[in-house]
């Protein structure tokens, strides 16, 4: 079993000797590498040198730490690519061996978002559809990449599953384990927040080693069909455990974690939400090749999901107000569809 200070002693020097190998280029260069990521900015953005040194700096410690985690190392440079901001801006993606990130380039070392470790989720993508083979279970795909990259980052493991069974919408672990989200903004935040509480739960109970035995396993598995019975088999014989004792011990755990009734209620403005439909419209957009050229819908979009993200702490945000504008957003995202898509 691996305790967190037994996984930085092993991580430390490669982390080390990862860190040291940046190569130095100007201001005006658009990548920056070394031998473990190439990281690559859009064309003409002036990003200053000390920019990307520090991103080179915190995404090769991510790459180390997970590295060191699920026992992998890549056989090849990563090539990390930030794009120009897309529609809504929903986030990052991975495709084999490149990750694509379409959120804002920090320009100064001054940015909030240096003040805490770099999210290695989509690089956990690479890694699992690598080990994976491309025969990946959304749900589990979904579930390593958060448990990975929350464990990185220190950030608690159940709170929102735990939310999600307090308001009768976390499904039963078998479905959970196996369903796919369909595309549905709503369902893939279930699916990815109840699978990394369970795979937490596991980690937490029967330790890293078993995390890595249902880990690799899972490339064993995905090429012998009848996968639902298999991943089932599996989990149980990596824990010598029922799923059903499973499903007990952990609804155990979250039953006991104490929720803010207004993280429920900001859950259920989600729910409303995803009726907007913004995934398929991205989508559409892309395929076609159409701009949403209305800027007023697209600063209403990223004011409502910044004051639905702020909805917990921010008591002055009133319920019946977000919701009627979630409800206005619905209408108009299904009026843009059908004037640009039918």
């Amino acid at each position: 079993m691996w305790t967190k200070s037994t996984l930085r002693m092993v991580a430390l020097p490669v982390l080390l000797v990862c860190i040291s190998c940046g190569v130095p280029v100007n201001a005006a260069q658009t990548e920056i590498a070394n031998d473990y990521v190439a990281i690559r900015f859009p064309d003409g953005l002036d990003v200053p040198r000390e920019v990307q040194e520090l991103l080179l700096k915190r995404i090769t410690e991510s790459i180390c730490y997970l590295e060191g985690f699920l026992e992998y190392t890549f056989p090849r440079q990563i090539q990390y690519e930030f794009v120009e901001s897309t529609l809504l801006s929903i986030g990052t993606f991975g495709l084999p061996n490149i990750v694509r990130d379409s959120l804002p380039v920090p320009m100064s070392i001054e940015d909030p978002s240096f003040h805490k470790p770099f999210n290695p989720h989509e690089i956990i993508h690479l890694v699992n559809h690598d080990v994976w083979q491309d025969c990946v279970i959304d749900s589990l795909d979904e579930g390593f990449a958060w448990l990975v990259s929350y464990l990185y980052l220190e950030f608690p493991l159940h709170y929102e599953a735990s939310c999600l069974l307090a308001l009768g919408e976390l499904p039963p672990l078998e479905s959970l384990l196996i369903d796919h989200y369909q595309g549905s903004r709503y369902k893939y935040r279930v699916s990815a927040r109840g699978s990394l509480s369970f795979l937490g739960f596991l980690h937490e109970k029967f330790g890293h080693q078993v995390i890595i035995l249902l880990h690799k396993g899972l490339a064993e598995i995905y090429s012998e069909g009848r996968v639902r019975e298999n991943v089932i088999s599996l989990i149980e014989e990596c824990t010598s455990t029922s799923l059903a004792e499973l499903e007990r011990e952990w609804h155990g755990v979250l039953h006991a974690t104490e929720v803010h009734p207004r993280y429920l209620t900001a859950l259920l403005l989600h729910k409303e939400y995803d009726k907007a439909d913004l995934l398929t419209l991205l989508h559409l957009s892309q395929y076609y090749n159409v701009e949403i050229d209305d800027p007023m819908f697209i600063a209403e979009v990223q004011s409502l999901e910044s004051d639905m993200q702020n909805f917990v702490k921010d008591e002055s945000l009133n319920e019946d107000e977000l919701r009627e504008r979630i409800e206005k957003v619905v209408k108009w995202a299904k009026e843009i569809r059908q004037r640009l898509f039918r």
